[in-house]
Protein backbone atom coordinates (compact mmCIF):
# COMPACT_ATOMS: atom_id res chain seq x y z
CA UNK A 1 0.00 0.00 0.00
CA UNK A 2 1.38 3.42 0.84
CA UNK A 3 1.72 6.37 -1.50
CA UNK A 4 0.43 6.05 -5.07
CA UNK A 5 1.05 8.54 -7.85
CA UNK A 6 -1.34 8.79 -10.78
CA UNK A 7 -0.56 10.77 -13.93
CA UNK A 8 -2.91 11.44 -16.84
CA UNK A 9 -0.21 13.21 -18.84
CA UNK A 10 2.48 15.80 -18.25
CA UNK A 11 -0.05 18.63 -18.52
CA UNK A 12 -2.30 17.48 -15.70
CA UNK A 13 -1.76 17.55 -11.94
CA UNK A 14 -0.39 14.61 -10.06
CA UNK A 15 -2.83 13.01 -7.65
CA UNK A 16 -1.26 11.73 -4.45
CA UNK A 17 -3.27 9.30 -2.39
CA UNK A 18 -2.13 7.78 0.82
CA UNK A 19 -4.21 4.62 0.72
CA UNK A 20 -3.75 4.06 4.44
CA UNK A 21 -5.53 7.32 5.30
CA UNK A 22 -9.03 6.41 4.23
CA UNK A 23 -11.26 3.49 3.51
CA UNK A 24 -13.61 3.74 0.55
CA UNK A 25 -17.04 2.21 1.09
CA UNK A 26 -20.16 2.22 -1.08
CA UNK A 27 -21.98 5.55 -1.10
CA UNK A 28 -25.25 4.03 0.15
CA UNK A 29 -23.53 2.52 3.19
CA UNK A 30 -21.64 5.74 3.88
CA UNK A 31 -24.87 7.74 3.56
CA UNK A 32 -26.63 5.39 5.97
CA UNK A 33 -23.80 5.72 8.48
CA UNK A 34 -23.94 9.50 8.06
CA UNK A 35 -27.65 9.52 8.94
CA UNK A 36 -26.99 7.20 11.89
CA UNK A 37 -24.19 9.49 13.15
CA UNK A 38 -26.52 12.47 12.71
CA UNK A 39 -29.21 10.81 14.81
CA UNK A 40 -26.68 10.02 17.55
CA UNK A 41 -25.48 13.61 17.43
CA UNK A 42 -29.07 14.88 17.76
CA UNK A 43 -29.49 12.54 20.72
CA UNK A 44 -26.41 14.02 22.41
CA UNK A 45 -27.66 17.55 21.74
CA UNK A 46 -31.16 16.79 23.05
CA UNK A 47 -29.95 14.84 26.09
CA UNK A 48 -27.43 17.42 27.28
CA UNK A 49 -29.86 20.25 26.61
CA UNK A 50 -32.46 18.61 28.86
CA UNK A 51 -29.88 17.61 31.47
CA UNK A 52 -28.63 21.18 31.75
CA UNK A 53 -32.21 22.52 31.83
CA UNK A 54 -32.89 20.15 34.75
CA UNK A 55 -29.96 21.82 36.56
CA UNK A 56 -31.88 25.13 36.28
CA UNK A 57 -29.41 26.72 33.86
CA UNK A 58 -30.67 29.40 31.41
CA UNK A 59 -32.09 27.90 28.21
CA UNK A 60 -29.75 29.84 25.90
CA UNK A 61 -26.69 28.64 27.79
CA UNK A 62 -28.03 25.07 27.82
CA UNK A 63 -28.56 25.15 24.07
CA UNK A 64 -25.14 26.64 23.42
CA UNK A 65 -23.35 24.03 25.52
CA UNK A 66 -25.36 21.13 24.09
CA UNK A 67 -24.75 22.36 20.53
CA UNK A 68 -20.98 22.60 21.10
CA UNK A 69 -20.92 19.08 22.56
CA UNK A 70 -22.95 17.84 19.58
CA UNK A 71 -20.50 19.43 17.12
CA UNK A 72 -17.56 17.67 18.81
CA UNK A 73 -19.40 14.33 18.85
CA UNK A 74 -20.40 14.81 15.20
CA UNK A 75 -16.79 15.47 14.20
CA UNK A 76 -15.46 12.32 15.84
CA UNK A 77 -18.32 10.09 14.65
CA UNK A 78 -17.95 11.29 11.07
CA UNK A 79 -14.17 11.10 11.16
CA UNK A 80 -14.01 7.56 12.53
CA UNK A 81 -17.31 5.86 11.66
CA UNK A 82 -18.56 7.45 8.44
CA UNK A 83 -15.47 8.54 6.52
CA UNK A 84 -12.92 6.37 8.37
CA UNK A 85 -10.31 9.10 8.06
CA UNK A 86 -6.96 7.95 9.44
CA UNK A 87 -4.80 10.95 8.58
CA UNK A 88 -2.66 12.49 11.28
CA UNK A 89 -3.60 16.07 10.46
CA UNK A 90 -6.34 17.79 12.40
CA UNK A 91 -9.46 18.40 10.31
CA UNK A 92 -11.52 20.06 13.04
CA UNK A 93 -10.89 23.55 11.64
CA UNK A 94 -12.27 22.52 8.25
CA UNK A 95 -15.17 20.83 9.99
CA UNK A 96 -16.05 24.05 11.84
CA UNK A 97 -15.79 26.15 8.68
CA UNK A 98 -18.16 23.74 6.93
CA UNK A 99 -20.53 23.77 9.93
CA UNK A 100 -20.71 27.59 9.88
CA UNK A 101 -21.21 27.58 6.11
CA UNK A 102 -24.02 25.06 6.53
CA UNK A 103 -25.60 27.22 9.23
CA UNK A 104 -25.69 30.17 6.83
CA UNK A 105 -26.99 27.91 4.04
CA UNK A 106 -29.70 26.49 6.29
CA UNK A 107 -30.96 29.89 7.40
CA UNK A 108 -30.80 31.26 3.85
CA UNK A 109 -32.65 28.32 2.28
CA UNK A 110 -35.27 28.48 5.02
CA UNK A 111 -35.77 32.22 4.42
CA UNK A 112 -35.95 31.78 0.64
CA UNK A 113 -38.43 28.92 1.02
CA UNK A 114 -40.60 31.05 3.30
CA UNK A 115 -40.60 33.85 0.72
CA UNK A 116 -41.53 31.48 -2.10
CA UNK A 117 -43.98 29.16 -0.29
CA UNK A 118 -45.32 31.53 2.36
CA UNK A 119 -45.21 31.45 6.14
CA UNK A 120 -48.18 29.06 6.33
CA UNK A 121 -45.81 26.33 5.00
CA UNK A 122 -43.20 26.93 7.72
CA UNK A 123 -42.63 23.23 8.47
CA UNK A 124 -42.21 22.41 4.78
CA UNK A 125 -39.63 25.20 4.55
CA UNK A 126 -37.82 23.77 7.59
CA UNK A 127 -37.66 20.33 5.95
CA UNK A 128 -36.41 21.77 2.64
CA UNK A 129 -33.66 23.73 4.41
CA UNK A 130 -32.67 20.70 6.48
CA UNK A 131 -32.47 18.34 3.49
CA UNK A 132 -30.37 20.81 1.48
CA UNK A 133 -28.06 21.36 4.45
CA UNK A 134 -27.62 17.63 5.14
CA UNK A 135 -26.67 17.01 1.50
CA UNK A 136 -24.23 19.96 1.48
CA UNK A 137 -22.74 18.81 4.78
CA UNK A 138 -22.26 15.22 3.60
CA UNK A 139 -20.63 16.31 0.34
CA UNK A 140 -18.46 18.89 2.11
CA UNK A 141 -17.22 16.34 4.61
CA UNK A 142 -16.67 13.65 1.99
CA UNK A 143 -14.84 15.79 -0.55
CA UNK A 144 -13.21 18.52 1.56
CA UNK A 145 -13.03 17.89 5.31
CA UNK A 146 -12.09 14.20 5.30
CA UNK A 147 -10.66 13.97 1.80
CA UNK A 148 -7.52 11.86 1.87
CA UNK A 149 -6.14 12.58 -1.61
CA UNK A 150 -4.53 15.81 -2.66
CA UNK A 151 -3.81 17.20 -6.05
CA UNK A 152 -0.57 19.05 -6.62
CA UNK A 153 0.79 20.69 -9.72
CA UNK A 154 3.75 18.78 -11.06
CA UNK A 155 6.99 20.40 -10.00
CA UNK A 156 5.40 22.45 -7.20
CA UNK A 157 6.60 22.13 -3.62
Amino acid sequence: MGMRIYRNSHRYPIILCDLRMSYHMPLAKQGSLYVFAGLLTCGVDFSFYNLLLALAMPADLCKGVSFILAIVVSFYLNRTLVFKYRGTDNRFERFLILAMTNLITNVGINKLSLVILGSERIHTCFIIATVVTVICSFLGQKFWVFRSCKSIVEGAN
